[in-house]
């Protein structure tokens, strides 16, 4: 195995200690590795992820990775990604009436 491989793999096992208290159980080692860029923003990292099950997505990989790729965009405006994670975890949650209003 290769150093570069055995980072990797204590990457996505950091991941996954922060998603632990969360109730989740372990994501597989390619969706962890999605979620590395955010290991310095634990809540962040917890709240992505909790908003890409949210979502009602398959999760995968590839969906994981586009959500941090949105919040890695938003993620110098604090107020733009807070209002992204919990529109994202608001749409999941409930269904927007024809007049706006959420139910």
């Amino acid at each position: 195995m290769s150093r570069q491989h055995v980072n990797r793999i204590i990457a996505a096992g950091s991941v996954n200690e922060i998603l632990e208290p969360t109730g989740s159980k372990p994501i597989p080692e390619r969706q962890a590795r999605t979620l590395v860029p955010l290991l310095d923003e634990p809540e962040l990292l917890r709240e992505t992820y909790q908003a890409v099950v949210a979502s009602g997505k398959p999760v995968t990989a590839e969906t994981i990775r586009s959500f941090v790729g949105e919040v890695r965009k938003v993620i110098a405006d604090d107020d733009s990604l807070l209002e992204m994670l919990d529109r994202a975890l608001l749409e999941a949650s409930f269904k927007r009436t024809p007049d706006g209003n959420w139910q």
